[in-house]
């Protein structure tokens, strides 16, 4: 930090030589693993990859926020939900009522059903 002496009689002195730092704030990662090392704009590091266990997949990519002091949310993008498990058809539910699918991946088949 630099302190410039004041033009004249009850003028301002200046500051200079500092800059405020940009923190990125997180985003909502449903569907990605995140790990964050550095938020801060100028030095920005985090990591992701795709959420297998709960049916995610692709290839993460993360982007750090605008570098214009803005405190922004950094980017997530590249996984989306891939159900391993369909729901059967029409035919294959008959005598069944209140069919709840909360997972259809490879780790977890999550269904419950009552008998009509």
């Amino acid at each position: 930090a630099r302190v410039l002496p004041c033009s004249g009689k009850q003028r301002e002195y200046r500051l200079t030589g500092c800059y405020l730092v940009n923190i990125c704030r997180s985003p909502d990662a449903e569907g990605y693993i995140v790990t964050e090392i550095g938020l801060a704009a100028n030095a920005f590091n985090v990591t992701a990859t795709c959420d297998g266990q709960r049916g995610y997949d692709g290839e993460a990519t993360v982007m750090a926020c605008e570098p214009n002091g803005s405190q922004g949310e950094y980017q997530l993008e590249g996984c989306s939900w891939k159900p391993l498990c369909r729901s059967p058809g029409n035919e294959s539910v008959k005598g069944y009522k209140n069919i709840k699918e909360t997972a259809l991946t490879k780790h977890a088949v999550n269904v419950t059903a009552e008998c009509d």
